[in-house]
This record gives C-alpha cells, structure tokens and sequence, in this order.
C-alpha cells in the first residue's frame, strides 16, 4: 500500500511539473507581449533547452511510475539528478532568456546547455546501471527465495505424512533449518543444493514407499546427512559472498 502511494505521487509529481511549466510559459510570453517579435535567436536556444529539461524530466518520472515492478527508493539517485538538471537549466536560461533577449550570440549558450547535458547525461547514465543492477539482484533474491520455498514445501509435505513423534520432531528440525538458510546463493553452492534436492525426493520415497517400522535406521541416516548438507551449503554460501 505504501509503494503504492509513493507511484500515485510520482505521477502527481508529473502532474505538478506540468501545471509549473504551463504557468511558466504564460508568464514568459506574457511579460514578452509585443515585443516577442523582437527576440533574438538566444532567446529561442534558452526556451528550447528549458523545453527539453522539461520533456527528459517528466519522461523519466512518467517512466519510473509506469514500472511498477521496480523498488521506490532505487530511483532516488535518478529523480536528484533530474530535478538538479531541470532546475539549473531552468534558472540559468530564464536568466539568459531575459538578459539577453535580443541577443543573437547563442555560442556559450550552446556551450553551457552542452555542459549541463553531459553532466546530467553521464550521471543518468550511472544511476540507470546501479538501477538494473539492483534489481537483478532483487530477481535473482527473488528466485532463490522461490527454491527454496519448494524445498521446504517437500519437506513439510514429508513430515505430513509422519505420525512417529521422533520422526516427526526430525523432519521440523530439517524445516527450521531450511527456513533460516540465506535465500542468496552463489554458483559454488549449485552442487550441494542439487545433492541435497535429491536427498529430500529420496527421502520422500521412503517415506511413501514403506511402513515407519521399517525405516528407522535409513530415515535416521538420511535425514542427518541431508542436515549436514544444509549446514555445509550455507557455510558455502557464506564463505563465497
């Protein structure tokens, strides 16, 4: 509910931004009246970079509300450049527009304009590759967490199946330790959590396929080494981050 209303006030903040510029450009022409027809191409080159602060602006606020999938607070980085890129374009080039509004010397027009783009551009840059690289993480996060989901689902779906108490008293052993593990593994754990995936469908053969009389020694024996593999994969896990 809370992200939600973090998007419905970024499209606002599109909204709002809208309104200012509106009531910016009938101010300007406005105040210009009559003598509009009288402004140098200076004036035109400052209206059109305060246009396109606008339009890159309102895109990347339109964009990261139109993605809802991605965290709030990973854009912030993005949203502060943007808003810093808008208002030094805006500030300096109304001070342009104004000081030399029949000027038709555009050359450090042009040249500080060039600047503020390529500061903001290599900044958008950045924060746009810190933003999917934090949210792969947060898919990858997210697919692990899934796994082992499944994998404690199996291990509650075998204990289901239990009326020995010892068994029984096992198996939510095994659960607690499977709930606790770090959802985020690495590729050197690939192996063992396969092995200890097999050892749960292993484990849930015997279960199906025999009476709990009779499978005592190998329950016992199995469900330790499937324990001990869930120790040494979260070791793994820890010693490789």
């Amino acid at each position: 509910m809370a992200e939600k209303k973090k998007i419905g006030a970024r499209f606002g903040a599109v909204a709002i931004l809208g309104i200012f510029f509106v009531i910016w450009n009938i101010l300007v022409f406005a105040i210009a009246g009559k003598n509009l027809k009288n402004a140098g191409t200076n004036f035109w080159f400052s209206y059109a970079f305060i246009v396109l602060a606008f339009l890159v602006s309102g895109g990347v606020m339109a964009y990261a509300k139109t993605n809802k999938e991605r965290i709030f607070s990973i854009y912030m980085p993005l949203f502060i450049a943007t808003a810093a890129y808008f208002a030094l374009v805006f500030v300096v080039n109304t001070i342009i527009m104004l000081a030399g509004f029949k000027s038709d010397k555009t050359l450090w027009n042009i040249i500080f304009n060039a600047i503020f783009i390529l500061i903001y551009g290599a900044f958008a840059v950045i924060s746009i590759m810190g933003i999917n690289h934090i949210a792969g993480d947060a898919k990858e996060i997210e697919t692990n967490v899934k796994k082992l989901k499944l994998v404690l689902i199996n291990l509650k779906d075998i204990r289901g199946n239990l009326t020995n108490e010892e068994y029984i008293k096992v198996m939510n052993e095994l659960c607690d330790a499977i709930e606790f593990s770090d959802p985020m593994t690495v590729e050197e754990a690939s192996d063992i959590e396969n092995k200890i995936r097999s050892e749960i469908n292993d484990l849930e053969d015997l279960v199906n396929e025999n009476p709990e009389s009779e499978i005592e020694e190998e329950f016992l024996k199995l469900t330790k080494r499937i324990a001990n593999d869930i120790r040494k994969r979260n070791e793994l896990v820890k010693a490789c981050k």
